[in-house]
Parts: structure tokens; sequence; C-alpha cells
């Protein structure tokens, strides 16, 4: 379902989309792709990514393949809204796989800055 979500958020963070790309294509996809069509060139790699996994596995891509009433679909994403705006209490900073959170600063940097090529 990333996929769908990355879709569905490219207007507001398509810039932010797009920078996946080096992690996903590598650098020299990056720099080939135009700025403006690297965010769905990532969309379309992860699209591959869950099909191969899909075509290995069976598991279900969407919510109709895992078997779930369409009847559901607007209670699971005001659930989904909902869970997204959960505000945490944190305070301080803190270090993650990804990198440091830092809620003093609202700073978050979880990803390496992009070179600039």
């Amino acid at each position: 379902m990333l996929p769908y979500g990355l879709e569905f958020n490219l207007p507001a963070v398509g810039e932010i989309i797009g920078e996946l790309l080096l992690a996903l294509g590598g650098p020299e996809k990056f720099v080939a792709t135009p700025a403006g069509e690297r965010p769905q060139e990532a969309i379309a790699i992860l699209q591959n990514i869950q099909n191969e996994l899909y075509a290995t596995t069976q598991l279900p891509r969407t919510l109709s393949e895992a078997g779930v009433n369409k009847a559901l679909f607007d209670d699971i994403a005001q659930k989904a809204i909902h869970l997204a705006s959960f505000d945490l209490e944190i305070t301080g900073t803190f270090d993650t796989p990804f990198g440091t959170f830092d809620k003093r600063e609202g700073k978050i940097d979880f990803f390496a800055p992009v070179p600039n090529l």
C-alpha cells in the first residue's frame, strides 16, 4: 500500500518522495532522471518491488487482496488519519537507527542529505 500513499501525497511532498530515488535506484539513476520525474520513478520502483514480493510470497498488496470488505474502507481511512495526526509527547533528543530526532529544535535528521549531483 506504500506506493498508493506516496501517490496521494505527491502534491504536498513530491520533492521529498523524489529524493527516495537516490536510495532506490542508485546515484546513476538519480542523476539521469530529471528532478520533476524522480517522484514517479521512485514510486514505480516501489511498485515493482511490491509486485516482485507478491509474485514470490502471494502476500496481499491491497486491502481488497487481504479480504477486507470495501464497506470498511472509509472507517479504516479515518482511523489511519487519526493515528497519523497523533502527537507524541516527546521531549529532548533521541537517537534512532535512522538518525536523530530533536523535539526541542523541531528538527528530524532521519535521512542523510542528498548530495548535490
